[in-house]
C-alpha cells in the first residue's frame, strides 16, 4: 500500500508530464464531476425532505422556499413541482397552482422533449376540491 507521500511523488512525477498531465487534468475533472453530482442529489434529497416536511405541517411558506430551491437546480423535478402545487392549493392560490402544473409540462416538453398527459382537470379535481 502507498502512503501519502509516494502518493503524492507519483502525482507530481505525472503532472510534470505534457501528455500525462493532460491524463491528471482529466481525472481530476471527472473525480470533481462526480464529487459535485453526488452532493447535488443529497442537498435535492435534503430540500425534499425539508419541502415534505413543512408541508405536513402547514408551514407552506417554508415549503415553498425548499420546493423552489430544487427547482433551482433541477427545474425538471416533478416532485417539486406537485409540492409548490400543493402549497398554493392550501394557500388557497387556485390559479397560481394551475400555472406552476403549466410550468411542470413544459419544462418537461422542453427540456426532456416529454409529452404528458392533460392531467390538470384531474389533479384540480382532486387536489383543490378534495
Amino acid at each position: 500500500m502507498k502512503t501519502s507521500t509516494q502518493g503524492q511523488a507519483i502525482l507530481r512525477n505525472l503532472i510534470a508530464q505534457p501528455k500525462r498531465r493532460e491524463t491528471v487534468d482529466m481525472l481530476i475533472g471527472c473525480l470533481v464531476a462526480s464529487r459535485r453530482e453526488e452532493l447535488s442529489k443529497t442537498y435535492i434529497a435534503m430540500c425534499a425532505k425539508l419541502a415534505e416536511f413543512n408541508l405536513e405541517h402547514g408551514c407552506h411558506k417554508d415549503a415553498a422556499k425548499w420546493a423552489s430551491a430544487i427547482l433551482k437546480v433541477d427545474h425538471c423535478d416533478e416532485e417539486a413541482h406537485r409540492q409548490l402545487m400543493q402549497v398554493y392549493a392550501a394557500q388557497g392560490r387556485h390559479s397560481e397552482a394551475l400555472r406552476q402544473y403549466q410550468r411542470c409540462q413544459r419544462e418537461l416538453q422542453e427540456e426532456l422533449g416529454v409529452q404528458q398527459i392533460d392531467l390538470a382537470p384531474l389533479w384540480w379535481k382532486s387536489e383543490i376540491f378534495g
